[in-house]
C-alpha cells in the first residue's frame, strides 16, 4: 500500500519537473557574440510573469548600462518561456533566475512582439559581481563534454574585461557562426551540433531561422497545470485506494 502512494507521488513530481532541463552544447563568447544581435550589461529593474496563449512567461524589465553589439533602448524587456503566475505554472528548459537590482551581461535576440530573448537560454546570460562575469548552467545537459574549467560542471567564470574583448571583435560580419574568422567563400552555415534558441511558443521541437541563422531548437516540453489539480487528483487517488482496503477487510470476514 505504501509503495502504491510513493509511486502516485513520484508521478505528479514527475509530470510538475517535466522542461526544466535542456541538452544543448557548449557556446564559447565569440559563438554567443556572433549568433547574437543585442549584447548589452544591465540592471534588472522588475521581473514579473505573465500569461500569454495559455502559457506562463517570465519579462525581465532591464535598464540598459552600456551597449556592446546592436542598438538595444536604453529600456528593455527580455522574456522567457516558463515561470509561475497564480496557481499555473510552465516549464520550458532552463532560464536565468534574475533578481530586481542584480546588474547581467546579456546576449539576445528580437522577438516578433518586438521585445528581447536571450540568445541559448542561459548561454547568454552572465550575472556580473564587480569585474567577475558568471555563467551558470544549471539545467542545461551538455551534449559534449565542456570545458575543463567550468567549475563543478555548472559555473563559468571569467572577467568582464575579457568578455568586452573576446565578444567585441571589430568586424562581426568576418566571423563564421562558430566565432572563428570567415573564409572568403565560406557562406553562414548553422553550427552542426544544434543550439537551443529561443522558444515561442513554449512546446515542441523544430528548426527555426533567427537572424538569418538557422538553429535547431532541441525538444522543449511545456506543462502548465493548476496546482489545485494536481491536489484533486491525489485526493481522489486516496479515496480510492480506501475504499479498496474496506472492499478487501469485508471480503475477508
Amino acid at each position: 500500500m505504501v509503495w502504491m502512494i510513493a509511486l502516485f507521488m513520484m508521478t505528479l513530481t514527475a509530470r510538475a519537473n517535466v522542461g526544466g532541463q535542456a541538452t544543448g552544447v557548449y557556446l564559447s563568447p565569440e559563438q554567443v557574440a556572433s549568433l547574437s544581435q543585442g549584447i548589452a550589461t544591465v540592471k534588472i529593474e522588475r521581473v514579473i510573469p505573465v500569461l500569454l496563449n495559455g502559457h506562463v512567461w517570465t519579462e525581465a524589465h532591464c535598464a540598459v548600462n552600456e551597449t556592446w553589439k546592436g542598438e538595444p533602448a536604453a529600456n528593455v524587456i527580455v522574456r522567457q518561456a516558463g515561470g509561475t503566475l497564480g496557481e499555473l505554472r510552465t516549464q520550458s528548459g532552463p532560464r536565468p533566475d534574475f533578481m530586481p537590482g542584480e546588474e547581467w551581461l546579456l546576449a539576445m535576440v528580437p522577438s516578433p512582439a518586438g521585445d528581447w530573448t536571450l540568445l541559448g537560454l542561459v548561454h547568454g546570460a552572465w550575472r556580473l559581481s564587480g569585474n567577475e562575469a558568471t555563467r551558470d548552467y544549471a539545467g542545461v545537459i551538455f551534449a559534449a563534454p565542456p570545458p575543463a574549467d567550468i567549475a563543478e560542471g555548472r559555473y563559468e567564470h571569467t572577467p568582464l574585461t575579457e568578455l568586452r574583448t573576446r565578444m567585441s571583435p571589430p568586424d562581426f560580419a568576418a566571423m563564421d557562426t562558430h566565432g572563428q574568422p570567415r573564409a572568403p567563400s565560406q557562406g553562414d552555415e548553422a553550427p552542426r551540433e544544434g543550439l537551443l534558441m529561443h522558444i515561442a511558443p513554449p512546446t515542441g521541437s523544430g528548426t527555426e531561422a533567427v537572424g538569418g541563422e538557422q538553429a535547431a531548437l532541441l525538444p522543449q516540453r511545456s506543462t502548465t497545470q493548476p496546482v489545485a489539480v494536481r491536489l484533486l487528483l491525489l485526493g481522489l487517488f486516496l479515496v480510492l485506494l480506501f475504499l479498496i482496503v474496506i472492499g478487501c477487510r469485508r471480503s475477508c470476514r
